[in-house]
């Protein structure tokens, strides 16, 4: 299995991740102040978030052919990229208590 991520594969995961936290989150945040105009909040989220897409495509560019982990590690130093993994992978966790 091939464990470095490609430019294509990158850009896809930073922007549906976007994406789909648009679907998820912002409707339950926002119906209760919006009422029935909380649809509005993912097109218009949408919207800001595809204007990142190119900002995705250059760190895909820069991590030429490194996996997730090694980019951080060498973008934020050994600790740091420890670090910053953790966070990553608690986050999830800790958004589900």
């Amino acid at each position: 299995m091939n464990s470095n991520l490609t430019v294509r594969q990158a850009i896809l995961w930073f922007a549906l991740y976007q994406i789909g936290s648009a679907y998820l989150v912002l409707p339950a945040v926002i119906t209760a102040v919006a009422k029935q105009d909380a649809w509005l909040s993912i097109p218009v989220s949408l919207g800001f978030h595809l204007l990142l897409i190119p900002l995705y495509a250059s760190i895909a560019r820069q991590m030429q052919g490194k996996s997730f982990v090694e980019h951080l590690r060498c973008l934020f130093g050994p600790l740091g990229g420890t670090i910053s993994i953790v966070f990553i992978f608690s986050f999830p966790f800790l958004c589900s208590l």
